[in-house]
C-alpha cells in the first residue's frame, strides 16, 4: 500500500526532459529501496535447508526452543507434518493434473547434475561416439572368432540348489 500510494503521488506531467525523466526514476527507486530495506531478509541456502520450510515453521521452532514447553514441540511438529503436505501435495498435483513432470522443475530449484566420469578404453577417455563404439566393440566381440570348447561344460559337476 505504501509504495501504491507514493508512486501515484508522483507528477509524471513532467516528464518532457532528461533530466526530469532521471528524477522522476530515482523517485521511484527511492520508493522501492524504503520497504524493501525493511522488509527484505537474506536468505542462506545450505546443503541442509528444506524446499518445503517456511516462516511458520521459523516461528514454532523459535517459540519452542524459547519455551521448551512439550505443547510448544507438539504444535511445531504438527506445523510441520501440515507444511509438509500442502508442499507435496501441490508436487502430486502438478503431477497428475498436468501429465508433465517437467513442470516441476520451475517449481522447485535446479539441482546440480552428479559428477560423470567418461569411459576409459586403452587409458583413453572415449569422448565421441566413434571411440565409444570402438571400445565397446573391442571389449566384447575380440573373442568372436575364437574356437568353444564344448568338453568344459561336461567338467561341471551337478550342484543342489542352495535354499
Amino acid at each position: 500500500m505504501f509504495i501504491v500510494s507514493k508512486v501515484s503521488a508522483l507528477n509524471s506531467e513532467v516528464l518532457t526532459s532528461q533530466n526530469n525523466i532521471e528524477a522522476f526514476t530515482n523517485s521511484i527507486s527511492q520508493i522501492f529501496n524504503k520497504p524493501w530495506g525493511k522488509y527484505s531478509r537474506e536468505v542462506k541456502i545450505t546443503k541442509h535447508s528444506k524446499e518445503w520450510w517456511n516462516q511458520e515453521c521459523s516461528s514454532t521452532l523459535s517459540k519452542y526452543h524459547r519455551t521448551g514447553c512439550f505443547e510448544d514441540l507438539r504444535v511445531f511438529k504438527q506445523t510441520i507434518r501440515t507444511t509438509k503436505h500442502a508442499f507435496f501435495e501441490k508436487i502430486q498435483e502438478i503431477a497428475t493434473t498436468n501429465k508433465q513432470p517437467w513442470d516441476l522443475m520451475n517449481w522447485i530449484k535446479c539441482k546440480a547434475l552428479p559428477a560423470a566420469e567418461a569411459i576409459k578404453h586403452n587409458g583413453q577417455p572415449c569422448i565421441s561416439n566413434d571411440l565409444l563404439w570402438q571400445a565397446l566393440n573391442n571389449s566384447y566381440n575380440c573373442t568372436a572368432d575364437q574356437q568353444i570348447n564344448c568338453n568344459l561344460l561336461n567338467e561341471t559337476t551337478n550342484h543342489t540348489p542352495i535354499k
